[in-house]
């Protein structure tokens, strides 16, 4: 179906002690005490503090856009953002896109007059996010929907761990997707190409140590293009390979040798979706999701809040369950 398609990017997020590398992951809960002020007793729950969590959440944006590092981009919160202390979850809309960029709007079937979009407006669209924060576990989870040609991921990555830097905390992040949507996606992709990486160095000064600029290390990168394979198909003709794949691509450059060989990489790509993984552990991918079409609004582009929400809601619980996620979390 023609139009903007869709996207959610699913990423686990591990909470650690601010530049403190000695000390492992730590809990929420070790977190939200630090919302904790001296007048507190014993009245003043996780549920509390979470709540506190998500107040200063929405004031740290001051009620304004907040910009990238290059001034392209910048986000807000919108009024639609709900937050359930019970449960630990933050969700509702931004809303963002392009900035610092003069623009101007016309209606496409009728040129006629053009409204500018000046320089510091921002040209925006709502994007729905979750946030499940449990105070009892060091994992959490965050959510976040995207356009086919247009994301604000990076913004609120970047101002979610600047939020948690202010109490001396950050977090590590890794893509999550449950099993059965990391299996469809490798059914039915395609292997489109190979990439190999080797880290070189000259072994003495001529012509081409010239040409780098006098560098003795540099990298070469081989890709392999147009296999076009199901990848299922491609797999069971790797396993039956004598030789791996890296031992089949010998790379020499005059008066150089290879001090560093990466591992060969294949790119995966479906009609909605492309990843990629190490050969040697060819099915840890993670892809984005492209969302169906009824999440959308009806006649429009954007997503229905209660729709998105309900879906997002009930692929958490999936993913509580293979993470085996066992406290008196009640969903609701």
């Amino acid at each position: 179906m023609a139009g903007h398609k869709l996207k959610l990017n699913s990423y686990s997020i591990r909470l650690k002690k601010y530049r403190k590398k000695d000390v492992g992951d730590v809990l929420f809960e070790e977190y939200f005490d630090t919302f904790r002020t001296e007048s507190d007793d014993s009245t003043v729950n996780y549920n509390i503090l979470f709540r506190r969590f998500f107040d200063g959440f929405v004031k740290s944006f001051n009620s304004e856009y907040l910009e990238d590092k290059d001034k392209t981009k910048a986000f807000t919160i919108s009024d639609s953002v709900n937050h359930s202390p019970s449960n630990f979850i933050i969700d509702g809309f931004f809303e963002g896109g392009l900035t610092g960029i003069e623009q101007y709007v016309e209606n496409k079937k009728r040129r006629g007059e053009k409204k500018p979009i000046k320089k510091d407006d921002v040209s925006s669209l709502p994007f729905y996010f979750l946030f499940w924060f449990p105070r009892d576990t060091n994992y959490g989870v965050v959510m976040i929907q995207s356009y086919n040609n247009s994301t604000i991921n990076s913004l609120i990555k970047t101002h979610l761990r600047r939020y948690f830097n202010i109490s001396k905390f950050t977090f590590d992040e890794d893509m999550c997707i449950t099993k059965k949507d990391k299996d469809d996606f490798f059914n039915q992709s395609k292997v489109q190409e190979l990439s190999f990486l080797n880290i070189m160095e000259t072994t003495k000064d001529g012509e081409f140590s010239t040409l780098l600029g006098g560098h003795k290390k540099y990298k070469v990168e081989v890709r392999i293009k147009n296999i076009d394979e199901n990848s299922n198909v491609f797999f069971r003709k790797y396993k039956d390979l004598k030789k791996s794949v890296n031992d089949l691509f010998d790379l020499s450059i005059e008066d150089s040798k290879v001090i560093e060989r990466h591992e060969a990489k294949a790119y995966y790509k479906t009609e909605t979706s492309s990843s990629h993984a190490v050969i040697s552990d060819h099915k840890n991918f993670i892809p984005s999701m492209v969302l169906d079409e009824s999440l959308k609004k009806e006649d429009s582009q954007i997503p229905d809040l209660d729709k998105i929400r309900a879906y997002c809601r009930t692929y958490l619980k999936q993913l509580q369950v293979e993470n085996k996620y066992n406290s008196n979390f009640t969903f609701k």
